[in-house]
């Protein structure tokens, strides 16, 4: 698995995670709505966000959606950061921190073309807002009502549990994963060494052919100088056998044909000459082969 998915599936997790925490955060605000009976446009844009939390934490099991879901929970985030400015005291308001606050950890997983755009102008929108607190000249702001005022510290604590709770989940989400990538490394190291082992059998073995193809060259040497010298034995008894051998053969055959043409004029019956003349035929047969043979 490559670096950039693994931090995509980190990256969805801590979304999912975000949108679970924002449920009971909703649910209580509701709850609130109906314990003051709020007005009707507050409890309608909570209704809203959290129908929107719900769909959207369903729809993220679509993976090949999730960065369309994100960036469109972030819009929506925004539109409500500057709703919930206008619907509850501004500044002062209990929303402004925690709509800002939050925003600024959606930025971590906003994908990158879009996380430079969103930071921006969600500075800018704060800025503004911020500059344009006391003329309300960009926005009015509904100051806050005395059963909002006397719900505010209830809020803090709730708020405060959610955000404690976010904070565990995530911890947790996080130290899953640096399990996982921790035991992923391991696994890599193990893969390594082994790489490593079979890198080092392999030079060895690389080593043994080589000494294997020297010796063989030597041996080839060896042996072809070796055949050179006995090649140059051959050509030396060839040459024996030619001259040295064969020239007292022929004399010898000569003067059998000198003593077969005087026993022809004498009429002379020699059976010595005969078996000679037979000998000196086979001997002159075998190296007449040998000849052929070596040549």
């Amino acid at each position: 698995m490559n670096v950039a998915r693994k931090k995509g599936e980190v990256e969805n997790i801590i979304f999912r995670w975000l949108l679970i925490v924002s449920i009971p955060f909703w649910l209580h605000r509701i709850l609130r709505d109906f314990m003051i009976d709020s007005s009707s446009n507050n409890m309608a844009s909570d209704f809203f966000f959290l129908l929107a939390s719900c769909l959207i934490l369903f729809l993220t099991r679509y993976k090949s959606i999730n960065t369309q879901l994100k960036l469109t929970y972030c819009v929506g985030w925004l539109v409500g950061f500057v709703y919930y400015w206008h619907l509850l005291g501004g500044l002062t308001g209990p929303m402004t921190y925690i709509f800002f606050s939050a925003m600024t950890v959606f930025l971590g997983f906003i994908p990158g073309r879009f996380k430079e755009a969103f930071a921006i102008i969600l500075c800018s929108i704060a800025i503004a807002l911020a500059l344009d607190h006391k003329s309300e000249v960009l926005f009015s702001v509904i100051p806050l009502s005395e059963d909002i005022k006397e719900l505010l510290p209830i809020d803090y604590v709730v708020n405060s549990a959610i955000i404690a709770l976010a904070a565990i989940l995530l911890k947790n989400a996080f130290d899953r994963e640096r399990g996982h990538l921790e035991n992923q490394n391991l696994e890599m190291e193990k893969i390594n060494d082994q790489l490593n082992q079979q890198n080092t059998q392999l030079a060895q073995k690389s080593r043994d052919i080589e000494a294997i193809k020297n010796n063989l060259e030597a041996l080839i040497h060896e042996r072809t100088i070796e055949l050179e010298s006995k090649h140059k034995l051959l050509e030396q008894y060839a040459y024996d056998n030619s001259h040295l051998v064969r020239k007292p053969l022929t004399n010898l055959q000569g003067l059998l044909n000198v003593f077969e043409i005087e026993r022809e004029l004498h009429s002379i019956s020699n059976d010595k000459i005969d078996n000679l003349r037979k000998k000196l035929g086979s001997l002159d047969e075998i190296t007449k082969k040998i000849n052929l043979t070596i040549n």
